[in-house]
């Protein structure tokens, strides 16, 4: 990291902390990043020593963007980018950088965090943030997956990357309901025995779900509902929350 002496220059009555030089092609430019997602420009205007913090835009993402002139050309960079870059140490080479709170103008060196995609998307899901459009992608491959009701959620998790926990839940419409909406995962009930296989338990009708609905209304747990029926605990959660049978469920005010 290059160190710049600003601490006599008072911004907008901003206390400044380390800063480091910007690079572009290896070489070095007027610009520096701020420890706090600040882009500082050292000869605004082409004024030498004119030091000014520059105004940033956003992209389709709402990532927080910032343009920089170079020899003559433009440069598009994205600042949490040469903040992570600048100020955290990244040993074992990932190759995309988080916000940890989820707000992407929130761009101080707290705040980011280096990941792999599988982390980035694990994050995405479980704050229910459209980080990118590779994240909705792949919420979109489990809804289908989900759907044509075929392959387990091991199965579908490493087929997709996305942990098991998060597929159950997106299942369940907790998190990106706005793209669940749009497939019918509640079909999927395929489900994992002891012994390791998976197959349907659809072996229920309307008899079940009030048996189920009678249960749950004593204060049994699903677990032990779905053991003494032998119907899927994803079933028995679903009909807990109205998520199917609602015309039953809802008639013992669950």
């Amino acid at each position: 990291m290059v160190e710049y002496d600003l601490t006599k220059k008072k911004l907008k009555g901003m206390k400044i902390h380390s800063v480091s030089r910007i690079y572009i092609n290896g070489e070095a430019t007027r610009y520096l990043i701020h420890s706090h997602g600040y882009v500082i420009s050292t000869s605004y205007n082409g004024k030498e020593g004119d030091v000014r913090f520059l105004k940033h835009n956003h992209d389709a993402d709402d990532y927080c963007i910032i343009t920089l002139n170079h020899r003559g050309k433009k440069y598009t960079r994205k600042i949490h980018r040469l903040v992570a870059e600048a100020f955290i140490p990244n040993p074992y080479n990932l190759p995309e950088v988080n916000h940890k709170n989820g707000d992407k103008d929130n761009n101080a060196y707290w705040n980011l965090e280096w990941v792999n995609t599988a982390q980035n998307v694990h994050h995405a899901m479980l704050h229910n943030l459209r980080k990118s459009s590779n994240t909705e992608k792949m919420v979109r491959r489990v809804c289908k997956y989900l759907e044509k009701n075929n392959h387990s959620i091991k199965e579908i998790s490493k087929r997709t990357g996305v942990s098991a926990a998060n597929i159950v839940k997106i299942k369940n419409h907790l998190i990106w309901k706005s793209i669940s909406k749009d497939y019918n995962v509640d079909n999927y009930s395929l489900v994992t025995y002891a012994d390791g296989s998976h197959g349907n338990r659809k072996n229920y009708d309307s008899r079940t779900v009030r048996k189920i609905c009678r249960r749950l209304k004593k204060g049994k747990s699903i677990k032990e509902i779905s053991e003494e029926l032998n119907v899927s605990r994803s079933i028995v959660s679903s009909i807990k929350h109205h998520k199917i049978w609602k015309h039953i469920s809802k008639q013992y005010d669950l």
